[in-house]
């Protein structure tokens, strides 16, 4: 019986052996510009071919994936790679190299922490496995977020970080033994000046000869990666030195998701006008736009054109125009997408509201966002919180404010149990959204909140979205969904700050970047499943261009210079491979307009726009330009000074 049983283990264990040829070169990272996707799970496997073509086609050299223990690990010793072996093997034949993310967790009763001995099995079969075609390998994604915090940890950074300590070293040392080439990274932190790093320090004082590379996460929206991520590295930097710790940094996750508003938030808002009696088609609907504070509806997300999609001109207004609004004639005023909304025009909305006018919000809390644009163009925003939502007579409940009451335990996302209110049951709904939650508690007289959408839960039902009447204080309406939006952003958004970040990133210090991510896997309007540079059918998002177009001006190994003149940014650098130099500017305002002055030395040999699209060269060593929020590339010129107008 022993000698028929260990028979089967050696039929099952060949039936796991990789068949492959062997691929074009060795796998060693080399190129600096990366991009994330999960070729090998179900949802992407059926396209990877296609993704690794238009990988490839971009100029991108690097793809970051997962390693999943638990598909990995077969048990009883055994090791499945068959998929990964086709899928990796797809993508060294294109000059594609990669970067295995080795996860934490096997079952729900299986973690690194409490099978570390059959985590560090795993560790070393997989590197030994691809020794050769996989060499760098990262010791679980975003430790410091999700599970491991939340859930596994309690949201206490000190134990967590006590636990990684031990786990990555444990991890160098299995990686090490199956292939002593590889390069080992810290796992890519999702808040990269959080607590978590500096207590993964204090519990190993040796913790720096326990990885290669350090690995950091950053996201944009309206943060502007100018100033976010430059103060971001100086401070991990001085974090590092504080501990001794000289590690090249690469930054493994970075992008802007193009989500667009959800049908039923959409839905919702023209069935809420309607029965207010505000015509949809009649010049009795306002947008702001409004360059000198840098403020539209459209900003961003364009949610305006994806809620009204028939309506090709409304009545457009600046802030400052809102205090003399007639809301006889002008009846709703949509506001800006991410709650911002600048503190110094508020008196004249809520008067807006308090004379009978209705404000529109898509997502987020109500006005808890003030947006500042200073003196030298500089744009910021401050958060208020609740305080706006209480203004009009309401609160919002958030996740993040509820992780540490235990008697109200909702879930970061609503996924299903969605209901329309009383007077909206056409609406149909859908989605995903996350869990902030309308509450009436704050109404006064004569107020009334009519819901629009439910989350039920628990047997119990919650507001995300609500028409509100007012008979008080105020005599309009509010239409407000308060479950964010989640989008970074419209498509043209996106590909005008993937240079800026990526830009800034080699500028400050980073050694390699990955943009998460390559393809955009969702069907459902969830900010995850639009990451993506791809559209979901492989076809290619303005970022996508504009992403080929920087790797082609920049080149594998120049060091972006980045200078700044207000709310001008000049980058330059010389390009290794033929010796020229190249310059990007742009402006940081979205919608204001900036208009410089170009001296030239030296000739112009080309000029680009941000998607690659080449622009007519100018004559003589002076010209004029207004300037755009997506670089402008010019190559050659040896020198380039610009005078704002």
């Amino acid at each position: 019986m022993r000698f028929v049983m260990n028979i089967k283990k050696l039929f099952l264990l060949m039936s796991l052996l990789p068949i492959f040829t062997a691929p074009a070169f060795s796998a060693k990272i080399e190129s600096r510009f990366g991009v994330c996707c999960h070729p090998v799970r179900n949802h992407e496997y059926p396209m990877h071919v296609k993704m690794f073509d238009g990988v490839k086609d971009c100029g991108i050299k690097i793809v970051r994936t997962d390693m999943d223990w638990g598909p990995i690990d077969a048990g009883g010793g055994f090791y499945d790679f068959v998929r990964f072996d086709e899928v990796f093997n797809n993508a060294l034949d294109r000059g594609i190299s990669l970067l295995g993310i080795m996860t934490g967790v096997r079952s729900s009763k299986e973690w690194a922490v409490n099978a570390t001995e059959k985590w560090q099995n795993y560790l070393t079969a997989t590197a030994a496995h691809f020794k050769g075609r996989v060499d760098d390998w990262e010791i679980i994604n975003e430790v410091d977020w999700g599970d491991w915090l939340k859930v596994k940890y309690n949201n206490n950074n000190k134990e967590l970080g006590a636990a990684y300590a031990k786990l990555l070293k444990a991890a160098y040392a299995a990686v090490k033994k199956g292939n002593p080439d590889s390069r080992v990274l810290y796992s890519g932190v999702a808040l990269m000046n959080g607590p978590f790093i500096e207590e993964t320090f204090k519990a190993d004082p040796e913790i720096g000869k326990n990885f290669d590379v350090m690995n950091i996460h950053k996201y944009y929206g309206f943060e502007l990666p100018e100033y976010a991520l430059s103060d971001s590295m100086k401070k991990l930097k001085e974090l590092m030195a504080k501990y001794n710790i000289d590690k090249p940094i690469w930054l493994t996750e970075t992008g802007c998701n193009t989500a667009p508003l959800q049908q039923t938030v959409v839905k919702g808002i023209r069935m809420a006008l309607e029965k207010l009696g505000i015509g949809i088609n009649k010049d009795e609907i306002a947008v702001i736009f409004d360059e000198s504070e840098n403020y539209s509806s459209r900003m961003y997300t364009d949610w305006v054109s994806q809620a009204f999609p028939e309506i090709k001109r409304f009545k457009r207004i600046k802030l400052s125009e809102i205090e003399n609004l007639d809301p006889k004639k002008v009846k709703a005023v949509l506001l800006q997408s991410r709650a911002i909304f600048p503190r110094k025009y508020l008196n004249a909305l809520l008067s807006y509201i308090g004379e009978g006018g209705t404000i529109v919000s898509p997502d987020d809390i109500p006005l808890a966002r003030d947006g500042i644009l200073e003196e030298n163009g500089k744009y910021m925003t401050k958060s208020y919180g609740n305080a706006g939502a209480e203004m009009l007579h309401f609160k919002v409940s958030t996740p993040w404010e509820r992780e540490h009451n235990k008697d109200f335990s909702l879930p970061r996302d609503f996924t299903r149990g969605f209901e329309a209110g009383e007077g909206f049951e056409d609406l149909k709904p859908e989605g995903v959204y996350v869990s902030y939650v309308i509450s009436d508690s704050l109404l006064q007289e004569n107020d009334k909140m009519y819901p629009i959408l439910v989350a039920n839960h628990g047997g119990k039902k919650y507001i995300l979205g609500a028409l509100i009447k007012y008979d008080s204080v105020f005599k309009g309406n509010a239409i407000v969904f308060a479950p964010i939006l989640k989008s970074n952003g419209s498509e043209e958004y996106q590909g005008k700050l993937l240079p800026r970040y990526m830009l800034t990133a080699l500028a400050t210090g980073v050694e390699k970047i990955f943009n998460y991510s390559y393809h955009s896997n969702g069907l459902v309007p969830d900010a995850e499943g639009h990451f993506g540079i791809s559209r979901y059918d492989c076809s290619y998002k303005p970022a996508w261009y504009s992403y080929k177009t920087l790797i082609e001006m920049l080149g594998e190994k120049s060091k972006p210079v980045m200078t700044f003149d207000g709310n001008v940014v000049l980058t330059s650098w010389t390009r290794v491979e033929d010796g020229a130099k190249v310059w990007a500017v742009w402006k940081l305002p979205e919608l204001k307009k900036v208009k410089v002055k170009f001296a030239v030395k030296g000739e112009i040999k080309e000029m680009k726009n941000w998607l690659g699209k080449n622009q007519r060269k100018p004559k003589g060593d002076s010209f004029e330009r207004f300037l755009d929020s997506g670089p402008l590339y010019l190559v050659g010129p040896e020198a380039l000074e610009i005078t704002r107008l």
